[in-house]
Formats: C-alpha cells, structure tokens, sequence
C-alpha cells in the first residue's frame, strides 16, 4: 500500500482543502493518508459526486494509553515501560485520568469533524494502544477529514482475505511438535499457560 505525506503550510496560512499533491494543516504537521484512497476520492469529484462511504481510522496525534509517557502536564505516565512495571493497568487511576482525557480530545475531534462533513459518523473509538477512531465517510471528504486538527493519518479500513489456513505446516510446526511429545506438551514447555 503506497502512503502520500500531505504536509502543511507555515503558521498563519490560510487553511484550504487537501489536494494530492499538497495539504494546508497545522504548522510542521504531516498527514499520512494512502495514495488509492486519494485516487478514489480524485475519481469521485471528477465525476461530480461524493462518491461512496468508506470506512477509515483516523489515526490521532498523540500517544495511546499502553505508550504514554507522562508528556502531558498533570498527567502520570501509563506506559508499562515508563513506569517500571511488567503489565499495563488500565484500571489505574492514572490510567483513568488518561483515557478521560483522550475521550474528551476523540469527542471534541468527532464534533469538529461533524461539523465539517456532516454524514461523517464514528464507528468506533480506540485509546488502549492505539488513539484513534473508525470513521465512515464518503469517499470525496478524505481531504476534508485530513485536513482536521489531530490527525496524524488516515488509513482505508479494508477486509482482508485469509491467505492460507495451513500455517502451522507452512512452519514446520507438526515436525517441533512431534520431538516435544506432542503439541499439547509442546505449549506447556515453552509457556505457563496454554490457550
């Protein structure tokens, strides 16, 4: 999948829509939004329409709650990592207070973005190791939605096909299980647990 960077004007240009070849957006900011989900929404103007809806996740700026480290003044880090602990605890209180203020920020940003494009509708919200939001929208307000302050990227939200369901042959994984006494054996070598 290519990936275009849509970068921004200097500070106190005047905000116009996205091309793709160009956007106008926060000061130093850079917008990642797939090159066929620009073509697409290219193919819906020239026909003169808004084109279809298409599911998208609008990746936020900022980090989620599994990465944050404390950057933000009066909040606590929650990263496991920046905090010294083997597990993130989303019940925290810090973690609480974190995940509030991301809501806040994806509500705010749901509400700009109605008001940009109105039959924009958020599908579902992420804030645990990944900020950002599914957004169904047609496909000619891409630039549009891009153009919105807070968003780092926007990806096309795509069904994939399952490619192969033999993967543990593919591996070699019978042959391993085999000289560990059989697959059931083979987990309980290597894990406490088995799923």
């Amino acid at each position: 999948m290519g990936i275009l960077a849509l970068t921004s004007a200097p500070a106190g240009a005047q905000r116009a829509a996205l091309q793709l070849s160009g956007a106008v957006e926060q000061a130093g900011a850079t917008i990642h939004v797939s090159k066929e989900l620009l073509q697409r929404q290219r193919e819906a103007i020239a026909k003169g329409g808004v084109g279809r809806e298409v599911t998208v996740i609008v990746r936020m700026q900022g980090e989620p709650l599994a990465s944050y480290r404390g950057s933000i003044a009066g909040l606590a880090a929650t990263s496991p990592r920046a905090i010294g602990s083997a597990r993130l605890d989303a019940r925290s209180p810090n973690s609480q207070r974190f995940l509030a203020h991301l809501n806040a920020r994806q509500q705010a940003f749901a509400t700009q973005m109605r008001g940009a494009i109105p039959t924009a509708r958020v599908l579902h919200r992420y804030q645990a190791v990944f900020n950002g939001l599914a957004v169904s929208v047609p496909v000619s307000r891409i630039s549009r939605l891009a153009a919105l302050p807070g968003v780092a990227a926007i990806y096309e939200d795509k069904l994939l096909r399952l490619q192969t369901d033999a993967s543990p042959a593919f591996i070699g994984a019978p042959a391993l299980w085999n000289r560990l006494a059989g697959q059931d054996k083979a987990c309980l070598l290597y894990t406490s647990r088995c799923v």
